[in-house]
Formats: structure tokens, C-alpha cells, sequence
């Protein structure tokens, strides 16, 4: 059985704001076009795909060298994590701690022609410093048990660590409808709104 797996990830929207722009750790901001629609994550190489005003083309930049991008309701940004380089999209930002996520797909290849598709969904709380506070990662519409349980703690999570950012709570009750695999949850990450607690 031969196994091919792609963790990319690239996540397609139409940018809102005439601001969009990559902001480099060495303070260098590079402005993004507001007519692209992709906005690419290849979470293998460690990088994002991007596009310049007045450019057709792709270019790169890399967790390592990226501080954070922001684009319309989006802000995707570079963390190290116990000593590795990562990146996340930002869903909330609080005086003393972030939401952070990423969904990833993985393909797979078993035999000349039969592919399968599983969406893995990595959530994290950390602190100001990096420091994993909660997390949670979960196959996306597994209907096992054991997955089902950890959808069920996305409310409690953020509203424990997230009670003094109604905006954070009220968009995740949108998504709360308790359903019977508690899937609809997943919306609230597949459309990762980036939200300032104050």
C-alpha cells in the first residue's frame, strides 16, 4: 500500500480590506493585493503564498521570516512553539492570551487510484509567551466517540478562557447548534474571523 500525504492547506477567501498587508519579523511590511483570492498555507514548507499589487504571480514568505499577515477579517500568524517553528490563524486576541487555529488536510493514496481526504483540526490557547494553556486536536467529521467528545469541548474552552470577550462567544454560539457528531462547531475554525478581545 503506498501512502502520499500533502499537508497543505490552502484556504481561499476575498480579501475585505484595502489594508492587506504581511508584516516581516525584521519590521519590513510588504503590501497584498486586494484582488487575489488565495491566500495560501503550505504547512509542510513552513511558508504562505502571497500576491503583490499590480502582479499576477506568487510569492513566498516563510513562518521563520513572517511576523503575521493580515487581510480582510483574517490574521494568520508565525508562533514558536516548544522550540518549533509554526503558524496559526488568530481567532482571538485577549490582554494575556490568544485563540489560535489550523485545519489541515491530508490525502492520502492507497493503490493507483483511490485517494482519501482527513481534515485535522489543531486549536490552541496560548499565553503571551507561547505557552500552550489548552489545546485540542481532532479529526474534523470523524463520527468516532473519542472525537465527537473533543468537538463537544470547543464551547467550554473558549468560554473559560475567553468569558470577558463576548464578541469571541457570540461568534461561536453560531456555530453551537449541538448537533448530533457536534460538526457545526467546525465552522467556527473553518472561517477563522480574527476577533480583538478589547
Amino acid at each position: 500500500m503506498k501512502n502520499l500525504f500533502f499537508l497543505v492547506f490552502f484556504f481561499s477567501l476575498n480579501s475585505y480590506s484595502q489594508n492587506s498587508f504581511i508584516l516581516k519579523k525584521d519590521g519590513t511590511k510588504i503590501e497584498i493585493s486586494d484582488k487575489f483570492n488565495d491566500f495560501g498555507i503550505i504547512n509542510i514548507d513552513k511558508r504562505i503564498s502571497y500576491v503583490i499589487p499590480g502582479k499576477t504571480w506568487e510569492k513566498y514568505i516563510t513562518y521563520k521570516d513572517l511576523d503575521y499577515a493580515s487581510f480582510g477579517q483574517y490574521v494568520f500568524k508565525s508562533f514558536i512553539i516548544k522550540k518549533k517553528q509554526k503558524g496559526y490563524f488568530v481567532l482571538a486576541d485577549d490582554v494575556d492570551k490568544r485563540l489560535v487555529c489550523l485545519v489541515t488536510t491530508v490525502t492520502t493514496k492507497q493503490g493507483k487510484s483511490l485517494y482519501s481526504t482527513i481534515t485535522y483540526y489543531d486549536i490552541l490557547v496560548l499565553d503571551l509567551n507561547n505557552n500552550i494553556i489548552e489545546t485540542l486536536y481532532f479529526k474534523g467529521t470523524s463520527k468516532s466517540l473519542d472525537h465527537v467528545e473533543l468537538r463537544k469541548k470547543v464551547p467550554e474552552l473558549i468560554k473559560r478562557n475567553f468569558k470577558n470577550c463576548p464578541k469571541v462567544i457570540e461568534r461561536m454560539e453560531s456555530f453551537n447548534t449541538n448537533d448530533e457528531y457536534f460538526m457545526d462547531i467546525l465552522g467556527f475554525f473553518d472561517s477563522p474571523v480574527y476577533l480583538k478581545c478589547n
